[in-house]
């Protein structure tokens, strides 16, 4: 993806933009980009690689709901919340890398990655949401804090 278009520079991906693209397989999303949509990638079957730029400070719900091949994904520093279903059904994630800065999981963001096997939460999360680590079976989930976050119960997994 360009940086600029017609010397603009790119700042959002809107919300569906590429939703259920037949072959898209690598995606570079370009520095300066600040908003990544909801559901920009969802359904994208093919999707193995994305790659994030340090701008990006929020991405919407279902962002990669369904992109069964994804395998890693790198969150952005810049990045405080991990939106409800961001990871829904990616059956073959196998590493995401969380930055310090997150503060949330919402609901189902984690739901069915059935290859992740490891995930490291920062002192700095006060909200896991409902069923955010669901289905993910091989998941371990290490908090940095031995305090847990207050709206961690037992719905969590």
């Amino acid at each position: 993806m360009p940086a600029t278009i017609e010397d603009c520079p790119v700042t959002e991906v809107l919300d569906h933009s590429f939703r259920a693209c037949a072959s898209l397989d690598k995606v570079s999303l370009p520095e300066g980009l600040k908003t990544l949509g909801a559901y920009a990638f969802y359904e994208d079957k093919l999707l193995t690689e994305v790659f994030l730029p340090d701008s990006l400070l929020s991405i919407g719900q279902y962002a990669f709901g369904l992109t069964y091949k994804l395998q890693s994904v790198a969150i952005p520093e810049g990045v405080s919340v991990i939106a409800d279903h961001l990871f829904y059904n990616c059956l073959e994630l196998n590493e995401v890398s969380l930055p310090k800065a997150v503060t949330a999981i919402e609901e189902y963001a984690f739901y069915n990655c059935n290859e992740l096997t490891q995930l490291w939460v920062s002192e700095r999360v006060t909200t896991i949401g409902k069923q955010a680590f669901n289905g993910s079976e091989k998941l371990t989930v290490l908090f940095e804090s031995k305090d847990l976050p207050e709206s961690l119960g037992t719905s969590w997994n």
